[in-house]
């Protein structure tokens, strides 16, 4: 195996190749030809030192050529390119400039499958391709930060079991959007009591029933009530408004089920559920990650209180169940 100094040595002995020697043959034979023009006196000598002009011309081309083959041909070089290339790639101004077309290209190229998998089982480019569609979506979602909420179970004059609901948390401006508010019920009777907003400047909103209306665009079947309200235009100017609402969520005779479905990305959650009226904990349950939940106490079946917190981002789908039964029941 060769050394660094003999690899560097046989690399450099590549510039002395036939073209570097035919460029010196004609430049060289150039200048002796001119000397000797310049020197006699003879009939077509402008003619003849055009000729030579030329020669000269073409030999010094073609050692300029040999120079930069052989500099390009370098590893330093090669080396050299890769680098500066790979730093303009990477840079914020490059994939800024960069239309969705050509950013979803580049992220495929860095996240795409392997080949080896891909030849395995071509569907995996399917996947990967709505994966990645997903993904890029991201930019236009619109999150939710610390998202805190206070339940009551509680049972009503009516012998019903319900829930009465605080939600609070910040809603952050995408894309000069704000987020429309959305809230859904199994239970016809259930309600939305009010809506508080406030912006960073302190001044505060309140939409009442009033201002909601069907939400058309909900697919879940299993809700009896799916309504939507739009956020005023003249709050969307602010970077963040901090949303309160209340809701009335009711249950059964015996028994009343509590379930929060995060429905944009939210940074953190918090649920703190209290029990009254001889009602206790039956069931609880996160869906995502479990190990990015923590439940307070450990065992709170057959309790009254339960502080259920996510310290991490929480994605659109996954949330909270708790099941409350009457303690005659057990």
């Amino acid at each position: 195996m060769l050394d660094y100094g003999e690899s560097k040595v046989k690399e450099y002995s590549k510039f002395f190749n036939k073209i570097f020697w035919l460029s010196c043959v004609l430049i060289l034979f150039g200048f002796l030809i001119n000397a000797e023009i310049n020197s006699a006196t003879f009939t077509g000598k402008t003619y003849l030192l055009v000729l030579v002009e030329l020669i000269k011309s073409i030999g010094i081309a073609l050692l300029v050529a040999n120079f930069f083959s052989f500099i390009i041909g370098t590893k330093d070089f090669v080396e050299f390119i890769k680098n500066k290339l790979q730093e303009v790639v990477i840079s914020n101004d490059f994939v800024k400039d960069l239309d969705h077309k050509g950013k979803v290209k580049l992220a495929k190229l860095i996240l795409g499958p392997k080949t080896e998998i891909s030849k395995i089982y071509n569907g995996i480019e399917k996947y990967f391709d709505s994966y990645l569609n997903d993904s890029f979506k991201l930019f236009t979602l619109i999150f939710r930060g610390k998202v805190s909420i206070n339940v009551k179970a509680k049972v009503g004059s009516d012998n019903i079991v319900f829930f009465d609901e605080e939600l609070e948390y910040r809603s952050f401006r995408v894309d000069q959007k704000m987020a429309r508010l959305r809230h859904s019920f199994e239970d016809n009777r259930s309600k939305h009591i009010k809506t508080t907003i406030t912006t960073p400047d302190g001044d505060t909103y309140e939409l009442a029933d009033t201002d909601e209306h069907d939400d058309t665009n909900s697919e879940d079947a299993s809700m009896a009530v799916k309504k939507i309200q739009s956020i005023p235009d003249e709050f969307v100017k602010h970077d963040y408004l901090d949303i309160e609402r209340h809701f009335h969520e009711f249950g059964e005779d015996h028994l009343g089920v509590f379930s929060y479905k995060a429905t944009q990305p939210s940074d953190g959650l918090t649920i703190r559920f209290e029990c009254y009226d001889d009602l206790i904990i039956k069931y609880v349950n996160t869906y995502g990650a479990s190990s990015n939940f923590s439940i307070e106490p450990n065992s709170p079946i057959n309790k009254t209180e339960v502080v259920i917190t996510c310290k991490k981002w929480l994605s659109p789908g996954f949330g909270v169940m708790v099941i409350v039964s009457k303690k005659q029941n057990q």
